[in-house]
């Protein structure tokens, strides 16, 4: 079995990521020039881009149907099947066009794409844990039995610096943020077990905002246990570095993973965003 992840899963940056995983990456426009997430163009890249210039034009481009059928083709060569975790298919058509590949290439290869429901290093998560069970044996459908119970059993809390792109991209309610743009405040978003974004909470301070997002990690993780990471933009404006400091201390953990957000999700976010993935223990 081989296991394929889209680059909005965020493996780019992760030090521990199996080789014979591979990435279905997505295509950035910045200012009608191309690239491709994680390859011509890094996190760390993106996001200076994004800080030097306010008025910077940036898009996605969802892996073509071509594209695709061409990879399948290829890793048909040496595979039978493929499992695929997608990022939530609310926030993204990815995962339909990989049904259409799947239809296209069926008597080459079985597709079996998986919606994870959410994305980041959370989406990155499914994949490495299927390729840690497909690796020992699993079955299908032992695999997606014990994915689905991470798939309830996960989310995401963030904030953003301006609600602009998450509104002009579609991900947001234009109502709700046009109220967070008004007052001036800080949102708190949740991309819930559904895949869906949502205002939980509005601030108007940075450490409000951030006693939000733990407040809620507590409710969330109440006699539970969990797994943690965070989710961050920027690297040098000490945004980051002061929300893991609450965060440890207010949490009582040591070691919290530190994954930054690829190109393709914050074309959709903008810069300064800080978060947090939770992942409840079975």
């Amino acid at each position: 079995m081989k296991v394929t992840a889209i680059s909005t899963s965020c493996l780019d940056y992760y030090h521990d990521k199996p080789k014979n995983i591979d990435l279905i990456r997505i295509k950035i426009l910045i200012d009608n020039k191309e690239y491709i997430d994680g390859q011509d163009i890094t996190a760390l890249d993106f996001y200076n881009k994004l800080n030097n210039n306010s008025k910077i034009s940036v898009k996605t481009s969802q892996p073509s149907l071509g594209d695709l059928v061409n990879y399948f083709e290829k890793i048909s060569q040496k595979y039978e099947k493929v499992f695929i975790p997608t990022l939530s298919k609310k926030l993204s058509g990815t995962y339909n066009t990989i049904i259409q590949a799947q239809k296209m290439v069926k008597e080459k290869i079985k597709v079996i794409p998986y919606d994870t429901n959410t994305i980041s290093f959370s989406e990155g998560f499914f994949a490495l844990e299927s390729e840690r069970l497909f690796s020992k044996g699993n079955s299908v459908e032992e695999v997606t039995k014990y994915l689905d119970f991470f798939k309830k059993n996960n989310t995401i809390f963030f904030m953003v610096g301006c609600l602009k792109r998450l509104i002009k991209s579609g991900r947001l309610n234009k109502t709700k943020g046009f109220l967070g743009r008004l007052f001036r405040i800080k949102p708190i978003l949740q991309l819930d077990n559904q895949g869906q974004i949502k205002i939980i909470d509005k601030k108007i301070k940075l450490d409000n905002a951030f006693y939000s997002i733990i407040n809620n990690i507590r409710n969330y993780t109440k006699d539970k246990k969990f797994l943690i990471h965070i989710l961050f933009t920027n690297h040098d404006d000490g945004l980051k570095n002061k929300f893991q400091l609450i965060l440890k201390k207010e949490l009582q953990i040591n070691d919290i993973i530190e994954i930054p957000i690829s190109p393709s999700i914050g074309v959709h976010l903008g810069a300064n965003v800080i978060g947090v993935g939770i992942i409840l223990k079975n």
